[in-house]
């Protein structure tokens, strides 16, 4: 009966919702791992008040807590800002909170030139934890001899050799005095082999010269013990705000025959949200996705 009442759409839809609010009270939530300041809303500032340092991260050369990027032209011959996707005037604005952490290559107008900035923190992981966090790269370079690079890794304690890259991106991925659209997403969930200690690196490195700067931000890092399923709003945990996205986007049809589609601007909402919901990638949300969604049901962070 059950059985019939799950393959029965919306009545399948309320039964398992009751079932959700039944196992709640009776649904532990595991601890969870963390970085200090993972969203660069505490800083301190050093001699140069310009340039404020991000507390519990360690720092070599210009890697500064600052509440928005905009790129500087050193050298007006060479640096450019003409293919950037975001207004170089206006900048790149913190992806959650009031500050971001910017890694900037050449001069920047400080004592002495630097090729390379770079940024760590060490921390402690998990199987099963996720690590997730928000990048941009932008250049004021060009290809030729001159393509800039940043990354995001993760090195070993036991280890220094053996790396995880979660980041690359050069000039050449963005193009000549060009950069990304914005902000986007990082994500690395750790297995049994991975689980252990780590420094987290953030680093951007001049090619060949010292004066034309490249850019690296990052922003709203996470490390968290995760649901397999059901973390749609990604907060680590699988709960009722997560249901609530499901109910938003319930059974709505965007991909059928054009007189059996649901509304357009619905369909929109969904695909900003990168059809949220549709764990079995079967093009909407139903019963099957409600089922897999409780294999997640309040577990996480």
């Amino acid at each position: 009966m059950i059985s019939a009442w799950f393959n029965s759409g919306t009545k399948g839809f309320v039964l398992l919702y009751l079932l959700l609010i039944t196992v709640y009270t009776f649904t532990a939530v595991p601890a969870y791992a963390d970085i200090a300041n993972p969203s660069f809303e505490l800083f301190e500032y050093h001699a140069d008040p310009n340039f404020p340092k991000a507390l519990h991260w360690e720092i070599e050369n210009y890697a500064a807590d600052v509440n928005n990027l905009v790129p500087i032209i050193e050298s007006p011959l060479h640096g450019k800002t003409i293919n950037w996707r975001i207004d170089p005037q206006v900048g790149l604005f913190p992806k959650d909170g009031e500050r971001l952490l910017m890694l900037s290559t050449g001069n920047f107008g400080r004592p002495g030139n630097t090729n390379y900035a770079k940024a760590w923190q060490h921390i402690t992981v998990q199987e099963g934890d996720r690590l997730s966090g928000y990048y941009f790269f932008g250049t004021c370079d060009y290809l030729a001899d001159y393509n800039d690079y940043a990354t995001i890794t993760l090195s070993r304690d036991s280890d220094p050799n053996d790396n995880i890259e979660l980041i690359s991106i050069n000039v050449s991925s963005v193009g000549s005095y060009g950069s990304m659209e914005g902000w986007e997403r990082f994500e690395h969930v750790f297995s049994t082999k991975s689980e252990g200690e780590y420094d987290l690196t953030f680093y951007v490195q001049d090619a060949e010269d010292m004066i034309v700067n490249s850019y690296l931000g990052v922003d709203n890092l996470q490390l968290c013990a995760a649901p397999e399923h059901g973390d749609i709003n990604l907060d680590c945990q699988a709960d009722y705000l997560d249901f609530a996205i499901i109910t938003q986007f319930w059974q709505i049809n965007c991909y059928g025959p054009p007189g059996d589609m649901s509304d357009p601007n619905q369909c929109n909402d969904w695909a900003n949200v990168d059809s949220a919901g549709d764990f079995d990638d079967n093009e909407i949300i139903d019963v099957n996705d409600l089922r897999i969604f409780a294999t997640g049901w309040l577990t996480g962070e």
